[in-house]
């Protein structure tokens, strides 16, 4: 009788699938424990080690899209978006500068030529178009294009190529 046991215990550990798995996160908030990844046309996954890199082929990607008909105060839960102008001149006021929104970038594109005025608060700056805290920039040509980043406290950065679509953003005090 302890041979059987002995057999059947062997054959139940055997026989037993494995349920090891690993918790995936996007950000901090936990998507769960999975213990497959399956890696579809587009997608090139490797393993390096014990890290999985998971590489998304040449792709577009649909960008959130911001078209106030009036001006609108941005949210740090807005960053990413790209922000569309409307018909008639806009006003458009980022948030409020604080740590929290480190890396927080916005897309400006004026799809009409109409007028769009940009706002950080008050003791923020866009460096290197503005010359003191809480100056504006505008530009009302269409096809004009900027990328801001919140870079550091008060600091919005403009990236490369300022001029797009024949038009540079400028100081609005």
């Amino acid at each position: 009788m302890k041979v059987l046991m002995m057999v059947f215990a062997t054959m139940l550990v055997a026989c037993a699938p494995a349920f090891a798995g690993f918790e995936v996160f996007q950000s901090t908030t936990s998507l769960g424990v999975v213990n497959k990844v399956k890696c579809s046309t587009g997608m090139t996954c490797t393993k390096v080690g014990d890290k999985l890199n998971m590489v998304v082929g040449p792709a577009g990607v649909l960008e959130n899209v911001i078209s106030p008909a009036t001006g609108a105060t941005l949210t740090g839960a807005q960053c990413g978006s790209l922000v569309l102008n409307s018909p008639s001149a806009i006003s458009l006021t980022l948030p409020t500068g604080a740590a929290g929104i480190i890396g927080c970038k916005y897309k400006f594109l004026l799809a009409y030529a109409s007028g769009v005025t940009v706002d950080p608060d008050g003791s923020s700056t866009i460096y290197g178009l503005t010359n003191s805290a809480g100056d504006r920039i505008l530009n009302s040509t269409e096809g004009s294009y900027i990328e801001l980043i919140y870079g550091k406290t008060n600091k919005w950065y403009a990236t490369p190529g300022l001029v797009s679509g024949g038009a540079i953003w400028t100081d609005n005090n």
